[in-house]
């Protein structure tokens, strides 16, 4: 998850803002404030538990990879290096070479922005599924590409969350 959170003097909002939000209505107007400088940080508590859930979120995250590549995907990796600008720029590169799959990329949209694990072309899902996929009309090219993408955020919790819903919602909107 990116650091900077202003962007052109302005305050920049991440998903986890969207789902703070979502979940504590005092949330967002903190970050909003500490980013003024008027609040401290957010406390952040780094134990086992969430170190243990991370390295199996991100070997579960690994496993999808795989499989998707297994069933012939295409998958270009962004990676976690460089500058947020940077790794946007490969994101959206990505995108206009139309790439059939993206991990790991950063996008955004004036003051949003959001880092899905996931963003699949649209003919690639319904090739792997042999079905339509919630767009009922015909792909159109977006902002970005030629290209219509869907995103993907790998869970390793099998229960379907508000927040995983809000997080895919944030991305889905970046993107289009």
């Amino acid at each position: 998850m990116a650091s900077r959170e202003q962007v052109n003097g302005k305050q920049s909002f991440y998903q986890r803002h969207l789902l703070a939000e979502a979940l504590c209505g005092h949330s967002l107007w903190r970050d909003i404030q500490h980013a003024a400088g008027e609040l401290p940080g957010p406390i952040v508590f780094k134990d086992e538990l969430r170190a243990l859930r991370s390295k199996l979120g991100k070997s579960h995250e690994d496993a999808w990879i795989e499989r998707l590549q297994a069933l012939g995907v295409q998958i270009v990796e962004i990676g976690e290096t460089g500058s947020d600008e940077e790794r946007e720029s490969r994101t959206l590169n990505a995108i206009k070479s139309n790439a059939e799959a993206i991990h790991g990329g950063r996008i955004s949209y004036e003051r949003w922005n959001g880092e899905p694990d996931l963003l699949i072309r649209s003919d690639v899902i319904r090739r792997l599924t042999g079905h339509a996929t919630t767009t009922s009309t015909p792909p159109q090219a977006t902002r970005v590409g030629q290209s219509r993408y869907e995103a993907a955020d790998v869970k390793l919790s099998g229960d379907l969350a508000l927040t995983a819903l809000l997080q895919v919602a944030l991305y889905a909107e970046l993107i289009d």
